[in-house]
């Protein structure tokens, strides 16, 4: 097991990276699915936690990958 951790751009500004995270991994099926009230209440929420990550090239977050590799085992 390796980790690697980078720092990426979700977006050029707080609404721009809040739309993409409504539409990317797993919130994009039930935000696709919600009613409208609930996806502004969510929209308005994501734009408030991700304004402490916004800077001047934009919206940088933390982001971690595992790397897991293996040999095959030879059987005598």
């Amino acid at each position: 097991f390796k980790r690697y951790i980078s720092y990426h751009s979700i977006g050029d500004s707080v609404n721009e990276a809040a739309e993409f995270l409504c539409l990317m991994g797993p919130m994009s099926g039930p935000f696709e699915k919600a009613d409208k009230v609930t996806k502004s209440k969510c929209f308005e929420a994501l734009r408030t936690g991700l304004k402490s990550y916004f800077c001047n090239e934009g919206v940088i977050m933390k982001f971690s990958v595992w790397i897991v590799s293996a040999d095959k085992v030879k059987s005598n």
